[in-house]
């Protein structure tokens, strides 16, 4: 008879190998690494060189200067005022901020008006309002007599 060995011992090896080649892998893996950290090139510290920048000093003198702008576009204000007159009169004075471009508040007076022409028609409109009263006084009065003789 022939003897032969077992069928299984083949798949017991290839066991074996399953199970050791990944510890293998990790043990070569870590030997490396640490072959690497411990044989690394030692860097030495080396403070960084201080360079003073050089400066030219200038005494500055006071001086006027005109600088030009050169430019090309549009020039817009942001506000646009329309003065317009609701009365008639001649202009006495005029503020000195009643300029293109001047700036002025709610309020401020930019022109006065001689108000001679305005203030007769007033005493005029006065004196018909008086004679208007007048009118309806007697009138009345003469309603209420003749109402009372009738």
């Amino acid at each position: 008879m022939e003897t032969s060995q077992p069928q299984h011992a083949a798949p017991s090896r290839h066991r074996q190998w399953r199970l050791y080649l990944p510890l293998l892998i990790l043990f070569c893996t870590a030997l490396l690494v640490w072959a690497l950290f411990s044989h690394r090139p030692q860097l030495a510290y080396q403070p960084p060189e201080l360079v003073t920048p050089k400066v030219d000093i200038v005494t500055v003198q006071p001086q006027s200067l005109q600088l030009p702008v050169l430019s090309a576009g549009l020039v817009v204000p942001r506000t646009v005022t329309r003065l317009s007159a609701e009365v008639a009169g001649q202009v006495l004075a005029t503020s000195p901020d009643f300029v293109a471009g001047g700036v002025f508040a709610q309020g401020d007076l930019l022109l006065q008006l001689d108000d001679v022409r305005l203030q007769l028609a007033l005493h005029q409109a006065e004196a018909g309002l008086q004679q208007a009263e007048v009118q309806r006084q007697e009138l009345q009065a003469s309603f209420s007599s003749r109402s009372l003789a009738g």
